[in-house]
């Protein structure tokens, strides 16, 4: 009794789901139609139901920065233990989930880069991230041999509660999304920022180009810690 039309009518009633999310949906079902074909419960060689479901476009949403200024309240604000997710999200575009992965054995400060193994990656490709002198600043005091550079299980009540403490509103992704524009602002070289953020070329070219001036870019890569840091540093916990 399943029709395309009753299945798309079906995903339509969750009004709270995103475009993105329902096409996450479909993709699953279409998988678990191509497994009753191979179990003998649909016929194998012809579309099923959910094959014909319909395929929405993804919203588009403007792409959210932070400042320098911004930048700098959140920084000397944080404790210890957030300063390495932020500074890596901010000054080298690593995704949430990848810096949640990564491992300081994976920050190669011998070598100048980030390596993010294809295991940790969303695209499932190795990269090499290059390491910016305000980055290394941050996270050389804090270097450990080994062990997660995010100490946080409950991380996005730890990000919400710093924006409060500095005055702003936590903005989902824009570490990520700061770099990116930044970054393409002083190398303007879309096809190499791509290929350093997990990015397609033309995802880079559409969202991220001239956001920021040059002289914006220079000041957010500028950004160092403060002095007596990281002596300054709130605890890691408490």
């Amino acid at each position: 009794e399943l029709s395309a039309a009753r299945m798309d009518a079906w995903l339509g009633e969750f009004s709270h789901w995103k475009n993105r999310t329902r096409n996450s949906c479909r993709v699953l079902l279409v998988c678990f139609g191509n497994f009753l074909k191979k179990r003998g419960y649909l016929q194998a060689g012809l579309p099923s139901v959910f094959d014909s479901m319909s395929t929405l476009k993804n919203e588009i949403h403007p792409v959210t920065i932070y400042t320098s200024d911004e930048m700098h309240l959140l920084l000397n604000k944080a404790r210890a233990s957030l300063l390495p997710y932020l500074a890596i999200g901010a000054f080298a575009g690593l995704r949430n989930a990848e810096v949640r992965r990564l491992d300081w054995r994976d920050i190669r400060f011998d070598r100048g880069f980030i390596e993010c193994e294809a295991s940790m990656t969303k695209t499932r490709r190795r990269r090499l991230v290059p390491m910016q002198d305000n980055l290394r600043a941050w996270l050389e005091p804090l270097r450990q041999s080994s062990g997660p550079v995010c100490l946080h299980h409950s991380l996005p009540g730890a990000l919400g509660a710093l924006g409060k403490q500095a005055g702003l509103r936590w903005k989902r992704n824009a570490l990520r999304h700061s770099y990116i524009s930044y970054r393409l602002a002083l190398m303007p070289d879309t096809a190499r920022v791509a290929l350093e953020c997990g990015n397609s070329p033309d995802m880079i070219f559409q969202h991220y180009r001239e956001l920021v001036t040059p002289d914006e870019a220079k000041a957010w890569f500028n950004i160092m810690p403060p002095a007596g840091y990281p002596k300054c540093l709130l605890p890691l916990r408490g």
